[in-house]
């Protein structure tokens, strides 16, 4: 089965989002200790983050469909699989205190490490240049997953793309945040510091 086929109807790529907690150039290891890149995806109001909803859920429900079958439908009604809301949901909407001003936000992951690329398809290998806070797209995937009695949706993480630099959620800072170039460059003495 290609990609194309196994994807069809759950591959989806996001309007722009904020990165959070950027894992995207080495693994982390989860609660499981198992190595997996990952990013969660911060949507704040536009319409194209309206349109991402409707389509994040289609895709949902086809993953989940084809996960659970016939079941699946029911296991939504019930509440035991959640298309939107709280953790396990496919599109937390809890956003609110982590995000202020944000719509919800989605966690993807996967074993394989995502190609990151700028906005003119030049690829990312400095990890200074795609931080929590960038402004990014990425391909994600849903599926359903049945994993020692938890049951639900999910999103594995695809590509990546930056569209723009944003405010880092890390609170780092810039060296030129910090600094300003020094009079005579590296000859500076003690002295001239401190008067």
């Amino acid at each position: 089965m290609s990609d194309a086929t196994k994807d069809a109807g759950t591959k989806i790529v996001t309007p722009e989002a904020v990165a959070s907690y950027v894992t995207v150039f080495k693994p982390a290891n989860n609660d499981k200790g198992e190595p997996k890149y990952s990013v969660a995806l911060v949507f704040y109001p536009s319409k194209e983050t309206d349109a991402f909803r409707l389509a994040a859920k289609k895709a949902g429900i086809v993953a989940g469909r084809k996960k659970f079958g016939e079941k699946f439908d029911a296991m939504v009604k019930s509440g035991a699989i959640l298309l939107e809301g709280g953790r396990g949901a496919l599109l937390r909407t809890d956003s609110q205190e982590k995000y202020p001003g944000s719509v919800f936000y989605v966690n993807a992951r996967n074993s394989q490490r995502p190609g990151v690329v700028d906005a003119d398809m030049a690829p990312i290998i400095d990890a200074d240049e795609f931080y929590s806070g960038v402004v990014c797209r990425a391909a994600l995937t849903a599926f359903g997953y049945d994993r020692e009695g938890n049951k639900g949706l999910s999103w594995s993480l695809g590509n990546m793309q930056k569209v723009r630099d944003g405010e880092r959620l890390d609170n780092r800072s810039k060296p030129g945040d910090d600094f300003t170039a020094l009079a005579g460059g590296a000859n500076v003495g003690m002295d001239d510091l401190l008067s």
